[in-house]
């Protein structure tokens, strides 16, 4: 299976193999836990989990956005963004 990502998503993927995963070792997990020193794979929920804690902080942080400064966000976000949020304020 293959997944279309963004570029800017390439460039974060980059850097977070270099800050965790600076082995060539392909049997490493992606996304992992450590325990007495020794990585085990995270499970789905875990995963899922700090998915949906970021989501909700974003989540609220645009809620906080006033009426008056949408207008200067809707400026700065490209069309697809823009009707991701649409109806959120």
């Amino acid at each position: 299976m293959v997944i279309p990502i963004t570029r800017e998503t390439v460039g974060n993927l980059k850097l977070y193999l270099d800050l965790f995963h600076k082995s060539t070792n392909n049997d490493d997990f992606l996304i992992y836990t450590t325990h007495g020193g020794n990585r085990h794979k995270m499970s789905t929920d875990n995963v899922q989990g700090i998915i949906r804690k970021y989501t909700d902080m974003i989540r609220d942080s645009l809620k906080q956005i006033s009426k008056e400064n949408q207008e200067d966000l809707y400026a700065v976000l490209s069309p697809d963004e823009r009707n991701k949020i649409k109806g959120q304020f």
